[in-house]
């Protein structure tokens, strides 16, 4: 049987999640890792296209199931972070080992219209600058899904499929609101110092963290 680490990024960013998701994989060898894009990219342009939660999890769906295609005994482990999150959520009967969601949201909402850097197209899309140098590009799709989408449900449901955990990060600037004592007897909860991204010497934190999980 081979383990697996399967992850799933946030909003607007590229499958590695800056380097955060390459770091969990290099410190736990024994998993092999899986990490693939939700959004559109195109290099040329330093654009990223985020693609609705419902073509987000169907992509998600597709890389369990070729997991279990070729390895029908695989163990898998999901690390999402962020909004990335909210995607194992919404799969029907999801079948995984463990689910480890990092700094997962509380409360999503579209907001970009009072985001001071987002332009608003002709076609509904929003275009944001990014301090990583790309631009995201938020569709009207995507934000009618996230309107639609309640956090704090999903995750109740997704513990009764599988083994769920959350790691809240203590100084978290991103988020608004990262609550989550009301599913505290559904879902293990740490909360461990870090900012959004557990980056700097808080990244060791979140390490030991998910050795604990994982252990």
């Amino acid at each position: 049987m081979s383990k697996y680490l399967v992850f799933s990024h946030g909003f607007g960013v590229k499958k590695d999640s800056r380097g955060m998701f390459t770091e969990i994989a290099e410190k736990f060898p024994e998993y092999k890792p899986v990490m693939f894009d939700y959004n559109l990219i195109n290099n040329e342009t330093n654009e990223v296209t985020v693609e609705p939660y419902s073509k987000q999890s169907e992509l998600l769906n597709a890389e369990l199931n070729s997991i279990y295609k070729y390895d029908t005994d695989a163990e898998i482990t999901l690390i999402c972070h962020s909004q990335g999150c909210i995607i194992p959520c919404l799969i029907k009967d999801i079948k995984i080992e463990r689910a480890i969601l990092l700094a997962p949201p509380k409360i999503l909402g579209s907001k970009m219209s009072r985001n001071k850097n987002a332009e608003k197209t002709k076609h509904g899309e929003f275009r944001i600058p990014r301090k990583d140098g790309t631009t995201t590009i938020v569709t009207k799709e995507f934000v009618e899904e996230l309107d639609k989408t309640f956090p704090l449900e999903l995750y109740s449901n997704l513990s009764r499929l599988t083994n769920s955990y959350a790691v809240i990060a203590k100084q978290d600037k991103i988020l608004k609101d990262s609550d989550l004592s009301a599913l505290a007897d559904k879902i293990k909860i740490y909360e461990i110092e870090g900012d959004h991204n557990f980056t700097g010497i808080d990244r060791k934190g979140l390490i030991e963290t998910l050795s604990n999980i994982l252990n």
